[in-house]
């Protein structure tokens, strides 16, 4: 499935385009991987699919785990330094950033958001992530609607589809 949707991006998009976000992308997990090793962590497995590359880690504690999380999007934004040498690159890693860092789990910012508060309030964690969700979700919409009736953007369709996405790949985290 995943060479089906880069075939079609290869259509649909100019490849310098492409080829950036498959660096950008792959920088963004190089940034995991060196935090992993940094913190004394193992990877145990790494997917690539349709909603992204899933990494999991052994021998991490709670607030290792936030730093290994929150790692890829920083890397990411970090590139926009380089923005006057490598625009394409830094511009795909800064959206692929901004994304990542939205508190919806599997995300980076939300598994950051859940172990983060599963240190703070570890009793409440599970519900104070819940309406952390559910209010991030109901931004998308109002976003999307904000900017198609407000000013006439046309943006619902793109709205949709992030929130569409988003609810396919993001479940609530565990307990």
């Amino acid at each position: 499935m995943i060479l089906l949707l880069l075939a079609l991006a290869i259509l649909v998009l100019p490849l310098q385009w492409v080829v950036a976000a498959v660096a950008a992308a792959a920088f963004h997990e190089l940034c995991h991987v060196l935090a992993v090793k940094a913190c004394g962590g193992k990877i145990i497995r790494f997917r690539a699919g349709i909603s992204g590359a899933n990494m999991e880690a052994a021998g991490l504690s709670d607030g290792q785990i936030i730093l290994c999380a929150l790692a890829g999007p920083l890397g990411g934004l970090s590139l926009l330094l380089l923005v006057r040498w490598i625009p394409r690159i830094a511009l795909c890693a800064a959206a692929q950033s901004l994304f990542n860092l939205m508190p919806l789990y599997p995300l980076d910012g939300g598994r950051a958001l859940h172990y983060g508060v599963g240190l703070l309030f570890p009793r409440r964690a599970t519900a104070i992530c819940g309406w952390i969700r559910g209010i991030c979700l109901t931004g998308i919409w109002l976003f999307g609607l904000y900017g198609t009736v407000v000013l006439r953007l046309g943006i619902l369709p793109l709205g949709l589809v992030v929130f569409i996405f988003i609810k396919m790949t993001c479940k609530p985290a565990p307990h």
